[in-house]
């Protein structure tokens, strides 16, 4: 009797690969529905279990949403683990059409609770950094009728400092090799066309995200083809060790976001 029972709970456990795929379907499940995505986009915030942020962001989104969503966070949540890294910030993006169906005022409460669910446990990670970045240059743009940005910058001489600071940081989060980090941005900056610079990656502190903020906002008044130039030196980044990382192809995801240049022009 043990033998049978043994077996049929053998067959009847589900594989890796099929939880995987139950819980990438049931998250795409919540990204289609306005309501569920505010779940989802949060449960990506949460900090470990072991950290008392934990529990200050869960009372939060109790305290501010119900239980109901709290209920679908924490489902998303225990999701989560069986995605691999690269999956997930395509969910954010699949979750922006159904939140663009959300009222002015639920943006302006999701804008709010995301800033302080980011914020909660006093650091700020690379992938928070692009889910909110990315989330916030579609939804900005859908629910506030901010003025168009001019072009302001024609030549890439007007532009390669921000070029370079911006390439360090895909370096530096690409490689923990100091050597290969420094390859990394030269071979972005020679694909971008700009004269090598004295800089290193080095020079850069990943976890200090200002300096990326303030070289974006400089790009983002740059002319269509020299965004394309930053997307392709970004590229040429990711592709100088052979191996593209999910945090490199996160950092390119949002930046081309961010410039309004897809990703599809560049194949």
């Amino acid at each position: 009797a043990s033998t049978v029972s043994s077996a049929t709970a053998s067959t009847t456990t589900p594989t890796e690969q099929e939880r995987a795929q139950h819980a990438l379907t049931q998250l795409s499940d919540y990204a289609h529905d306005s309501y569920a995505a505010h779940g989802l986009l949060f449960a990506m915030l949460l900090a470990d279990p072991t950290f008392l942020a934990h529990n200050e962001q869960l009372d939060r989104i109790h305290q501010h949403y119900g239980q109901a969503l709290l209920k679908i966070t924490l489902n998303a949540y225990e999701q989560l683990p069986f995605l691999r890294d690269e999956q997930r910030l395509p969910l954010v993006e699949l979750a922006i059409p159904a939140l663009k169906e959300i009222s002015h005022e639920q943006f302006r409460q999701l804008r709010q609770q995301l800033t302080q669910l980011v914020k909660a446990d006093g650091k700020i990670s690379l992938f928070e950094w692009c889910l909110y970045r990315l989330t916030m240059q579609y939804l900005e743009a859908h629910f506030e009728s901010a003025q168009a940005r001019t072009a302001k910058y024609g030549k890439m001489s007007a532009i390669a400092d921000a070029c370079t600071v911006v390439f360090a940081y895909c370096a530096r989060h690409g490689h923990s090799d100091n050597a290969m980090a420094d390859h990394a941005l030269q071979q972005a900056l020679s694909a971008a066309g700009i004269e090598s610079s004295i800089m290193t990656a080095q020079g850069i502190n990943p976890q200090q995200l200002k300096p990326l903020n303030v070289a974006l906002t400089r790009l983002q008044q740059a002319y269509p083809h020299l965004k394309a130039r930053v997307i392709k030196g970004l590229l040429a980044s990711i592709d100088s060790d052979q191996q593209r990382l999910p945090v490199e192809l996160d950092l390119v995801r949002t930046i081309a976001a961010i410039l309004e240049t897809p990703l599809s022009e560049f194949g």
